[in-house]
């Protein structure tokens, strides 16, 4: 068993850990190896703690729960991410523009943009978006008898 006093340093980075079974996780970040695997659906991870969160998706457990609105979450840093929607505060902030979000999830949308790369490309006309949100849209407004309510 480790001992408070032992340090376990990355050969890497130079980061220290208390535990051994810390460091052997954190070291999977730099070869990218993912020893943790899902029993339910084969998908691997580097660190256990991201399996363990994981595992909730399959369970529908939501351990966290807004104490505002009763929204429940898989993950403790997503409800305090929630909290922000209540009280309107907006910490995520885009390194390249500074606008703010109040989900890390929607900074992490906004960021792609500045980056230039759209991944998701319409098999119609070959445009390209960097949300797939956005070429939903597209492909409804443009390829689709249906089209969307302009009051939403």
């Amino acid at each position: 068993m480790d001992s408070p006093d032992d340090k376990y340093r990355c050969k890497e980075c130079g980061k220290e850990f208390t535990r051994k079974r810390n460091l052997r996780d954190h070291e999977a970040t730099h070869t990218g190896e993912k020893r943790h695997v899902c029993t339910v659906c084969n998908k691997s991870f580097t660190q256990s703690r991201n399996l363990k969160h994981h595992l909730s998706t399959h369970t529908g457990v939501k351990a966290y729960v807004c104490t505002v609105c009763n929204k429940g979450f898989t993950q403790k840093r997503n409800l305090n991410d929630h909290y922000a929607t209540h009280s309107g505060e907006r910490r995520h902030v885009c390194s390249v523009c500074g606008k703010n979000f109040a989900q890390r999830r929607n900074l992490k949308d906004h960021e792609v943009t500045h980056s230039g790369i759209k991944q998701y490309v319409c098999k119609e006309c070959g445009k390209g978006f960097t949300q797939k949100r956005n070429l939903k849209k597209h492909v409804v407004s443009e390829h689709t008898e249906v089209k969307p309510d302009k009051h939403d």
